[in-house]
């Protein structure tokens, strides 16, 4: 099931472990994907659920750890993950006119979780699903609370794109994954 068939969603797979980038993403292109995943590093239910621990600033750091951008390797990721890519739309249009005119900028984001299905909860296909979708639901609604007091990332509408699914017997790993499209801008 690797990625959903991602790769038309913008998400691509790599050969190779992808860590966190040497180079930040600062243009703007990049940044609407290291504010989400600054917002996204900062829910304390994603938090949990990657099993960040120590101080505030080392849970942060190791969130960031356990979200990918632009892709990953799904045979090295550790799980639970989310993955964040660029969406199918991004413009700047200009506010005002003459000499005094600016740009806004306004875009969409693919933002993937994905987690094993815990032993206990592989004979229960309800149980396994909850514990998927309660513990996803309740990082969106972190970081609609994050969006809502930051000026990192104005969040617009989190939209799923892939109903929550579960990986085929026939796969090698036992997993639960959701898309969701999220637009952004003011």
């Amino acid at each position: 099931m690797q990625a959903i068939a991602l790769a038309t969603r913008g998400f691509i797979t790599a050969a190779a472990p992808i860590t966190i980038p040497g180079i930040a993403g600062t243009g703007m292109i990049s940044l609407p994907l290291e504010n989400l995943r600054t917002l996204l590093a900062n829910s304390s239910t994603f938090q949990d659920w990657v099993g960040a621990a120590g101080t505030p600033e080392q849970k942060i750091v190791a969130a960031k750890n356990r979200i990918y951008l632009v892709g990953y390797d799904s045979d090295s990721v550790v799980r639970p993950f989310a993955c964040i890519s660029w969406g199918e739309d991004w413009v700047a249009e200009a506010i005002g006119g003459g000499a005094s005119h600016s740009f806004s900028c306004r875009g969409s984001l693919w933002l993937l979780f994905e987690d094993a299905v815990a032993v206990a909860n592989q004979g229960d296909h309800e149980d396994a699903a909850f514990a998927f979708t309660n513990e996803v639901g309740q990082i969106i609604s972190d970081i609609e609370s994050l969006a809502a007091s930051s000026e990192l990332f104005a969040a617009q509408s989190f939209e799923q794109q892939v109903a929550p699914r579960r990986a085929s017997k026939d796969e090698p790993v036992d997993i639960y994954q959701v898309l969701f499209r999220v637009r952004w801008g003011p």
